[in-house]
């Protein structure tokens, strides 16, 4: 919640009539939080940070508690509590036992591994893919579940940008391995590696390129968990994506809402290679390709589409209680 997307999601819902608290630490990581409250539409949106402690030597997303969260939730009353933390955090299981009596949990998970530890009692699992839709299936059948992103893209923000779009095929973000920058290389040694920008920014590295590539790799240790961020946003930005089929990418370019015209998956590198090539020598198939995928993340992706999902499910739930 510290980060700007993840606001700006919620300052969405509030936007469609409702009052929102998000709660955030104070730190994570090398981000900090300040407090602030606005009038969003219709509703109110509220941010509160909250120092984070562990009771133990890792301190991590699953570890970690709120100082001051009973109070807050006590204060504010809300109707749902909604959890951006894996199921089986502390996190979790703190709000479990001190939010209102009278307020309903939801769980958000797009932990495609496996559940860790035991779950608290819910009303609601969100599941960031479909993989982790099964698990939770598995682990808690009784209880209702619907597959969402964790939160929509902000498609007023990333939108193209009044510059040349003269980068043939760009990357952007953490340049780790799994993220297939060799493979990318060997696709097309002219790949422009950009170093990563603040939110406020991005839409200008977007609007750079013809193609963003985000060849994500399985590992042992990690998935491409949800369509990533960066392709959906450079496609909002006028971009394509030209992406691996790792993790969950093939579900959210192809089943979640039918296909994204703005996504070329590629079957290994001399496809990547093959598919880059194409778009660059077709502009007025990449252009339609692009154009096309960003209506499609308007209609499915963004975070007012996202919202309205969001809320429906939770109020069909109030309804059925």
């Amino acid at each position: 919640m510290i980060h700007p997307r993840q606001q700006n999601f919620f300052r969405e819902v509030a936007s469609l009539g409702h009052d929102v608290l998000c709660v955030s630490p104070t730190f994570w990581g090398q981000q900090s939080a300040t407090a602030y409250q606005v009038r969003d539409g219709a509703g109110s949106f509220m941010l509160n940070p909250l120092y984070a402690v562990s009771d133990t030597e890792e301190h991590n997303i699953y570890t970690f508690t709120l100082m001051g969260l009973p109070d807050a939730l006590r204060k504010f009353s809300p109707d749902w509590v909604y959890v951006h933390a894996e199921p089986g955090s502390k996190l979790g299981f703190q709000c479990a036992a001190e939010a209102p009596r009278a307020a309903k949990l939801a769980l958000f998970t797009w932990e495609n591994m496996a559940f860790k530890g035991d779950i608290p009692e819910c009303d609601l699992i969100v599941c960031g893919n479909s993989d982790a839709e099964t698990l939770a299936k598995r682990a808690c059948p009784a209880v209702p579940r619907a597959i969402l992103p964790q939160v929509g893209v902000d498609t007023d923000h990333f939108q193209a940008r009044p510059i040349k779009r003269d980068i043939g095929v760009a990357y952007v973000g953490r340049q780790t391995p799994e993220k297939g920058l060799d493979e990318l290389k060997a696709a097309y040694p002219l790949t422009r590696f950009l170093p990563w920008k603040d939110y406020r920014e991005l839409p200008w590295w977007y609007s750079q390129a013809k193609i963003v590539g985000c060849y994500s790799l399985d590992t042992p240790y990690w998935r491409e968990q949800a369509m990533p961020y960066v392709a959906v946003e450079a496609i909002s930005c006028g971009a394509v994506a030209v992406c691996s089929k790792g993790g969950s990418i093939p579900f959210w370019a192809r089943e979640y809402a039918g296909i994204n015209p703005g996504v070329v998956l590629a079957d290994d590198v001399a496809d990547l290679k093959l598919q880059i090539e194409i778009l660059l020598a077709n502009d007025e198939l990449r252009e339609a390709s692009a154009e096309a995928g960003r209506m499609w993340v308007e209609d499915n992706l963004s975070s007012r589409a996202v919202a309205k999902k969001l809320i429906k499910l939770m109020e069909v739930l109030d309804d059925a209680r």
